[in-house]
């Protein structure tokens, strides 16, 4: 993987859970880690959500980075201030980095 390539900073956080003074589970991000990335843009779609009848815009991001970090889908990537959900993880050659396949929806918290 070349390292001129990988020119863009991206936080890589994982799901905790705090608890409030009822002691209800309260869901809060925290970073994981911060790495170099390299950053490809696959498009954007609507998506249809029925429930609500509302459309929701989603676009998608290809990040790769270096093997070495454990990354799961129930981590988000955190760049330039959006946040993307995890939708695979694809290990690139033999260890040599990873290919992080995410989406963004326009109404994410």
């Amino acid at each position: 993987m070349r390292a001129g390539r990988l020119d863009r900073r991206i936080e890589l956080q994982s799901k905790t859970e705090t608890r409030d003074s009822f002691g209800a589970a309260i869901p809060t991000w925290t970073a994981y880690t911060t790495v170099w990335a390299e950053v490809k843009s696959e498009g954007q779609a609507g998506a249809r959500n029925n429930e609500a009848d509302t459309e929701q815009s989603r676009s998608e991001r290809v990040f790769k980075i270096r093997y070495g970090p454990i990354v799961e889908p129930e981590h988000r990537v955190l760049h330039d201030g959006l946040t993307y959900r995890i939708k695979a993880v694809n290990e690139i050659s033999r260890r040599e980095g990873l290919e992080l396949r995410t989406e963004r929806y326009e109404d994410d918290a």
